[in-house]
């Protein structure tokens, strides 16, 4: 399917950045979580990249004014970076996101990340392992999903524990490390304790 347009609105939070991306005003294509303003820019460009063969952008003057309902989106999802294991918002977003931005391969890893609790974690060889498929390609779904936090793909970890990149980046392993401290998961180091961890995954659909 093509989209004529998208349009994105930032969201400055002092020394961090966040945005969402949106097509019409019911449709979350994308969400970028509060990250340092150093890394905003590029992460910002690769979920439009992401998109853009399908999209233009709308000018701000072309929006203005029309997106007061989808603020309480914006502001639920500044709750959920503060409190990422509540299920209630989750609920709530995803009923705004928009999956067939993916394909049916991509939607698959993400239900199955969609059924790891808070409070544990699994590792990308568990769920390569589900699908049939190598580690390395399922991490390469999850540094382009769209919807952090909402779909909870911070919940993966390497094999060794370590808690490994965030957002396409290596660098902000911090981050991933800080969201998962907050859902009560013990990390020392950059790497998660084994209790913590899934080593064998059932999965649920995502409703």
């Amino acid at each position: 399917m093509l989209w004529s347009k998208i349009f994105v609105i930032e969201v400055n939070l002092g020394s961090y950045r966040t945005a969402t991306v949106w097509w019409s005003y019911r449709k979350l294509l994308a969400y970028i979580p509060p990250v340092p303003h150093n890394y905003f820019t590029s992460i910002l460009s690769s979920f439009c990249k992401f998109v853009s063969k399908r999209a233009t952008v709308l000018s701000r003057e072309e929006y203005e004014g029309e997106v007061t309902p989808i603020f309480t989106v914006i502001k639920l999802l500044q709750v959920l970076y503060a409190e990422p294991g509540r299920i209630d918002l989750v609920h709530y977003v995803r009923k705004f996101i928009y999956r067939e931005l993916l394909s049916n391969f991509e939607w698959r890893v993400l239900t199955i990340v969609d059924s790891i609790p808070p409070g544990k974690v699994t590792t990308y060889s568990v769920v390569a392992k589900v699908l049939n498929t190598s580690p390395r390609v399922v991490a390469r779904v999850l540094m382009r999903n769209p919807w952090p936090l909402v779909i909870p793909c911070h919940r993966v970890v390497m094999s060794s524990g370590f808690v490994g990149g965030y957002l396409g980046s290596r660098d902000l392993w911090w981050m991933k490390a800080e969201l998962l401290r907050k859902e009560g998961v013990e990390v020392i180091d950059g790497r998660v304790m084994e209790k913590y961890i899934l080593r064998d995954l059932s999965t649920n659909r995502i409703s």
